[in-house]
């Protein structure tokens, strides 16, 4: 009976319209109308189809343009825009504070940073996760440990290395992009995996050169695997495939066996007998190990690299502070690398540097965070009212754009290391805005290894060397900053000429 008054009721043709047309109205008010204008979100200021659907943020990320095309929004729309159907970007660095000083958790982005199937500190995405994996290496870490005289040695020798190979090709052109990324994965590497490591410096234009191309190749597949990771198998051509199966199997040779090593009583201290001790086994210590390996050598390579074409580019500053260092130091002794505390205190080092992480952050794309149940108060601007953006919602900020706020950096896309010498006050506002190690109790756990091999080479190298471009190659094509979560040069290399002081 059931079945005929169904029959029945189709029937007529009037409803069976009526379906139809409630089903496409539906349709209409949840997909489009709802995101539009009843949605918590709707208030924040944005391109309507970014509202509707997160394929045109990943569009802009597939293309490698969103950070510039972030920052367009923002010159267009103001400190706040919406980005997805459930996700804003900010640029007041005032929710710094709010968002990774209060510890937000990660979003499900960070769960493809895992290797091996295995979670790390980076790829942990609640507070607790993190914090058990952190502590574990945190003193290892801490800047009292890395720049100990035993640990600051292991430093030194990859500066002693890098400064022969930069002896060995005076007056010619070398590509500082892949010595400085083989400089900085022998140090991480030194204190990863100790006496079981052999550096890359040894052979820099042999072993070394094919380690980092293959890590250079993994870097171009970055939006499949942390944007769509399902259709890596179906898209990533397979010589690509072949080179993140060859670094991760490096890596995993180097972590098993320093692991043994471990386990056998060795007295070395390594983050490998660190992590072990802590109560990881093998496939996580491996994968802890990659993440620091892998993000270690490209961002600290790719600060550097911009770091001697600033200097290139701009001769007056190079003979600052070569004049500093000379002042400092006198003559060089050799091949030897100095030490950090005679460094650390160098103030046109110090701002030249900083106008380096300003303007060429290693990472300067969008940390993303999940808003927690109390929700975000957005406290309003001149653009944009205030709105409480509701639990659940992606919320990011870029480096890339708060480096680049107006309000306090006059000509933002100047270089100009002269801008850090002023009052406190503004001084205080211009390091509120620098992010380039992130921020918060989840900033990058590796940055005292970082900044001391940054600063080291750098004092090293200008106490003996000039730096200059080589007219051969093209800045313009190679040297632009590759518009992706993880920067690089676009060409991944960098040709410059070293000359005697």
């Amino acid at each position: 009976m059931i079945q005929e008054i169904i029959k029945s009721l189709l029937d007529h043709e009037e409803l069976l319209f009526v379906i139809q047309c409630t089903v496409v109205a539906f349709g209409v008010f949840h997909y489009i109308l709802y995101p539009l204008y009843f949605h918590p979100l709707a208030k924040i200021p944005g391109p309507k189809l970014a509202a509707l659907t997160q394929y045109y943020n990943h569009y802009y990320t597939w293309a490698e343009k969103r950070n510039r095309w972030v920052q367009s929004l923002h010159e267009n729309y103001g400190p706040i825009v919406r980005l997805g159907p459930d996700e804003v970007d900010i640029s007041d660095a005032a929710y710094i504070k709010d968002i990774y000083t209060g510890n937000y958790d990660k979003t499900s982005f960070y769960e493809n940073f895992c290797n091996y199937g295995s979670f790390n500190t980076f790829s942990s995405l609640g507070k607790e996760a993190h914090r058990q994996s952190r502590k574990i290496s945190s003193k290892f870490y801490s800047k009292s440990n890395v720049t100990s005289a035993k640990n600051q040695e292991k430093v030194r020798e990859s500066i002693s290395s890098t400064l022969g190979v930069m002896e060995n090709y005076l007056g010619e052109s070398i590509d500082v992009f892949l010595l400085f990324q083989q400089m900085a994965i022998d140090t991480v590497s030194k204190f990863a995996f100790g006496k079981s490591y052999d550096p890359l410096l040894s052979d820099p234009m042999g072993w070394g050169e094919k380690v980092i191309h293959n890590f250079s190749c993994t870097a171009g597949t970055s939006f499949w695997t942390t944007n769509m990771p399902r259709f890596y198998n179906y898209v990533v051509p397979e010589q690509l495939q072949k080179a993140g199966a060859f670094v991760r199997d490096w890596n995993w040779k180097l972590a098993e066996k320093a692991f043994e090593r471990a386990s056998e009583n060795d007295d070395e201290e390594t983050l490998v007998s660190v992590l072990m001790k802590g109560g990881k086994n093998v496939r996580a210590v491996a994968s802890e190990c990659f993440d620091h390996v892998a993000a270690g050598h490209e961002t600290t390579g790719t600060t550097l690299a911009y770091f001697y074409l600033n200097m290139a580019r701009y001769p007056d500053i190079q003979e600052r502070l070569i004049s500093e260092l000379k002042i400092r130091f006198g003559e060089p002794h050799g091949l030897e690398s100095c030490y950090l505390a005679d460094v650390e205190e160098l103030p046109y080092l110090n701002a030249v540097l900083l106008e380096n992480f300003r303007l060429h952050a290693a990472i300067p794309g969008e940390e993303p965070r999940t808003v927690p149940a109390s929700g975000l108060q957005w406290r309003g601007s001149k653009e944009t009212p205030e709105v409480l953006i509701p639990k659940g919602t992606t919320v990011t900020m870029q480096p890339y754009t708060v480096h680049r706020d107006k309000e306090v950096f006059e000509n933002p896309e100047c270089f100009n290391p002269d801008r850090w010498f002023t009052d406190e006050s503004k001084l205080r506002e211009m390091n509120r805005r620098m992010m380039p190690f992130g921020a918060g109790s989840r900033s990058c756990i590796g940055m005292h290894i970082a900044q001391e091999e940054i600063r080291l080479i750098i004092a090293s190298s200008f106490l003996r060397y000039r730096v200059k471009m080589d007219p051969a190659f093209d800045y313009v094509k190679n040297m632009e900053m590759a518009d992706r979560y993880t920067s690089h040069p676009m060409g991944d290399k960098c040709f410059m000429v070293f000359e005697k002081i």
